[in-house]
């Protein structure tokens, strides 16, 4: 046996070590190839499949799933990385970066030009900015001062709420669009532009405050 103070020492290319089950000729296997790649392989009795290797400029691969802190689950959308274990331990992912630096987690589905950013997420630490991407593109931005910048249109079903409950309400029907101000003041204060081209500008009880017709 080895105590912690043996060593030794293969100096010959392809060097190998095995860790074999003899009653059913399992093993794993560490290889050293002459080109200084590093693998572990398994043979599962029929087929030998590499496990993990690592390259002469110490990049590892996996050829499985990963898990941190539990085994790999997750949907097929998610299953290479898993952090964490389901309903128990929550899982975290850091990344670090200068002031003056920004970096991103991004979605690509080819390794060539932005192709390998078709979505992200951002942050620039210069400014304070968050930033999502998508086509490759900016779409929203959130500054530092919690101001937020559209690329494109923004779409509102129902409604958009202002501070201590107050909102606009859009409302869309067959006489046109309503744009309607609740607890802004008593009542509901509507302002309204018809399908006819005319505009009016009514109360809570639909009296016409002001009416511009076509």
């Amino acid at each position: 046996s080895l105590s912690l103070s043996d060593f030794g020492q293969i100096k010959v290319d392809d060097a190998e070590f095995y860790w074999i089950n003899t009653a059913n000729t399992d093993y794993w296997r560490w290889k050293r190839d002459a080109s200084n790649n590093f693998t572990l392989d398994h043979f599962n009795g029929s087929s030998n499949s590499n496990a993990l290797s690592f390259n002469s400029s110490q990049n590892a691969t996996f050829a499985g799933n990963v898990g941190i802190g539990a085994a790999p689950v997750g949907n097929p959308g998610t299953n290479i990385l898993a952090v964490g274990t389901a309903g128990t331990t929550a899982g975290g992912i850091q990344l670090w970066a200068a002031n003056n630096q920004q970096h991103y987690l991004q979605f690509g589905d080819a390794n060539s030009g932005s192709e390998v950013y078709r979505g992200a997420i951002g942050y620039n630490h210069s400014s304070e900015t968050l930033l999502f991407l998508q086509n490759s593109s900016t779409a929203l931005s959130i500054t530092g001062s919690q101001a937020a910048t559209f690329a494109g249109n923004v779409t509102v079903n129902n409604e958009v709420y202002l501070d201590n409950g107050k909102y606009l309400r859009f409302k869309r029907n067959s006489g046109g669009l309503s744009i309607q101000t609740l607890g802004i003041e008593a009542g509901t204060d509507n302002v309204r532009l018809l399908t006819s081209g005319a505009f009016n500008l009514v109360n809570g009880s639909l009296t016409n405050l002001l009416n511009i017709t076509n």
